[in-house]
């Protein structure tokens, strides 16, 4: 056994010793320089802390170790409110190392400061090449999104699309792709072209599935919304039910649970009592989100949309039971002062309170028409 000891002992010198001839080494001034630009910049000393920095890329013996410098230099410049001197260090780093590290940040931030400077044009011809040269960048995101608001904000929903008509087919990477597929989904939606727009949405869903979709539950969401819109309820009910078939439980801390599962959850409940006209469904349906969304702020609404169908069919049980549990367990509810007025047997809130006048006027309110999409969660 001891041979073999050695030998192992042997190795792990090697690799130290060869991780330590592969690291960097730097001259005493270069680590003073860098130490005292970061003191400056800690300290706020900003305009300090690039020329400090300046003289770090002077004595890097590293092209990377320049440009980092260079860098920080032009951040530095860009905190002490010299935007000039930020915009010559950016454009520094990208001379020198234009698919460096610090590649993407140098440009986005070059072309903000074209863009804050007046230079609109040059600053917007800016975010599209950083969309576009830097895909595997987080900022190509950011860019592309800043991009289209302001394409936006000047020409509407359909500038946005005149963009992404021109960039879609040069986009490779995936992350990058999903986004522009979904914002170009919601654009068609915007100009009223709602049968494209869904088609877009379903095929976002199919080709960027969970759990890696970033967008797969907004895609279904939206293409659900555009299917009741259209009046075929059954189709949004599924595509709803696809995204609730994903649901998954956290085996330890934490959850898995996506922001509109419990909206899709309730936005059934609705379809089928407004769209389909199956009461004892929707009030089956609406429990389901107190029962499986204990985190959900919608829990209190689905008891009490629960409780009104009881109410309006007469069902002093199928109401009276859903307020008892809304009282008991949601104490702080806006409708647990109200419980009383669809169930004189449910318990009184604790401390009591007046049930607001907005939901007594709910009360009072003839029932909508099937179909009229009433209340509940947002279609946004």
């Amino acid at each position: 056994m001891r041979p073999c000891r050695r030998r192992r002992s042997t190795l792990a010198w090697v690799m130290v010793l060869g991780a330590c001839a592969c690291a960097r080494q730097h001259s005493t001034p270069f680590l003073n320089e860098r130490a005292a630009a970061e003191r400056h910049y800690a300290s706020g000393r900003y305009q300090e802390s690039a020329e400090a920095w300046r003289a770090v890329a002077k004595d890097a013996e590293h092209r990377d170790d320049r440009a980092e410098a260079l860098y920080r230099a032009a951040a530095a410049h860009q905190r002490a409110g010299d935007t000039a001197a930020a915009r010559a260090s950016y454009r520094e780093v990208l001379e020198l190392s234009p698919d460096g590290a610090r590649a993407a940040r140098a440009a986005f931030e070059l072309a903000w400061i074209d863009i804050e400077r007046g230079d609109t044009q040059a600053g917007e011809r800016a975010l599209l090449d950083v969309t576009l040269r830097y895909q595997d960048s987080a900022l190509a995101g950011r860019a592309f999104a800043g991009l289209a608001n302001r394409l936006e904000a000047r020409g509407g929903p359909r500038a946005v699309l005149a963009l992404i008509d021109e960039v879609q087919p040069k986009i490779h990477q995936p992350e990058l792709a999903e986004q522009v597929r979904y914002a170009q989904a919601r654009r068609l939606r915007t100009t009223g072209q709602e049968e494209r727009a869904r088609r877009v949405f379903l095929a976002l869903a199919d080709d960027f599935p969970y759990p890696q979709g970033a967008y797969w539950e907004d895609a279904l969401w939206h293409a659900a919304d555009i299917e009741r819109n259209q009046g075929h309820p059954q189709a949004a009910v599924g595509h709803l039910e696809r995204m609730l078939r994903e649901v998954e439980p956290a085996l330890l801390q934490g959850s898995y649970t996506r922001p509109r599962y419990a909206e899709a959850q309730y936005r059934i409940a609705e379809i089928y009592r407004d769209d389909l006209g199956q009461p004892e469904r929707a009030r089956r349906e609406f429990r389901r989100v107190f029962d499986e969304y204990p985190t959900s702020l919608l829990r209190d609404d689905a008891l009490w949309q629960e409780a009104l169908i009881g109410w309006a069919s007469h069902d002093s049980n199928a109401s009276c039971e859903p307020l008892t549990k809304l009282v008991t367990e949601l104490p702080d509810s806006r409708y647990a002062p109200c419980a009383q007025l669809l169930c004189a047997g449910a318990p009184k809130s604790t401390p009591e309170r007046s049930c607001r006048g907005y939901i007594r006027w709910t009360l009072d309110r003839p029932a909508e028409p099937a179909g009229a999409h009433a209340g509940g969660a947002s279609s946004q």
